[in-house]
């Protein structure tokens, strides 16, 4: 433990009275019962029992030092302190946290910590990380949403426009879990002009962990129709639709995605097809679960 100011008292002779006005926590000492002084809180409180080098109470000790253990006789659970937290001992759990509270660690040295409750992330594929094939593209035009102020330069899309992209997996990905994908989109200003006509987004996806191999693609629909209250140059995002990954998909894993609009019949009613008056894509998103801060190797089998 850390340098604390500590005092004893006599078994007899104690005025309780006088304790409380010194800034005793405690009333009515034992016999030789000890108090130490925490700087937090500007009290005298009693002081922790050690039991083979632990620190025993219901309360975490004051001024630790690296490599402090504790013992809450409260929860029956050990911790030692780590680079400013009290951090449990086989759980990976933080002592005291809130769920607003946060821990600032110095030097990282444990990527094994886990997350016990469901965590998301994204992989996002913006229209500057998309391949062109040379044909079939979709075409860079100005974007001045409401008409004035800046103007954008954005990809608008035709039917059968495609454009290619690749992600990689990040090593805080629960191995195994299944992806969402959505895109983000803008109708631009013909938002109330195309009230509930649909627009045919899809992807063709296929996956694979390292050292496996791909799968043929599956086709997903993210098509989407205007919403019947849009407003012109409206953020619009498309429902998820899961992708199941493959066997063995895990950290590090790759993607490899074809992303177009088309029409099967009934999933492109976009009426416009000039240019100036297509939708305009934002981001194609890959939501994935997390469960860690990274992998413990570098490359994860």
């Amino acid at each position: 433990m850390g340098s604390v100011i500590q005092r004893m008292y006599p078994a007899s002779g104690v005025d309780a009275a006088k304790l409380q006005g010194e800034g005793v926590s405690v009333k009515d000492p034992s016999s030789g019962q000890g108090l130490v002084f925490d700087n937090y809180t500007k009290q005298w409180i009693p002081a922790p029992i050690e039991a083979g080098g632990v620190i025993v109470s219901e309360t975490a000790p004051a001024n630790p030092e690296e490599g402090d253990q504790w013992f809450c006789s409260s929860t029956a659970q050990t911790y030692t302190w780590y680079s400013d937290a009290w951090v449990e001992v086989g759980g990976g759990g933080i002592a005291g946290l809130g769920s607003s509270d946060t821990v600032e660690f110095g030097p990282l040295t444990v990527a094994s910590l886990t997350l016990s409750d469901t965590a998301w992330d994204d992989i996002r594929i913006s229209s500057g990380g998309f391949e062109l094939s040379g044909t079939s593209d979709p075409t860079q035009v100005d974007w001045r949403p409401g008409g004035s102020g800046a103007t954008f330069i954005m990809w608008e899309w035709a039917k059968n426009d495609q454009v290619f992209a690749t992600a990689q997996l990040p090593h805080s990905y629960k191995a195994g879990t299944n992806l969402w994908a959505h895109v983000h989109w803008t109708p631009r200003n013909y938002g109330v002009a195309q009230r509930g006509k649909t627009v045919g987004w899809k992807i063709d996806i296929t996956a694979a962990g390292y050292g496996s191999v791909f799968a043929p693609s599956v086709t997903l629909n993210l098509s989407q129709a205007v919403p019947a209250d849009c407003a012109n140059d409206q953020h619009i995002i498309s429902p998820s639709v899961e992708f199941t990954v493959p066997a063995g998909f895990n950290e590090s894993g790759m993607l490899v995605i074809r992303l177009y609009r088309s029409d099967t019949g009934t999933d492109d009613t976009w009426t416009e097809t000039l240019s100036g008056r297509l939708p305009l894509l934002l981001e194609l998103d890959l939501h994935h679960q997390i469960n860690k801060l990274g992998s413990n190797e570098e490359i994860p089998d």
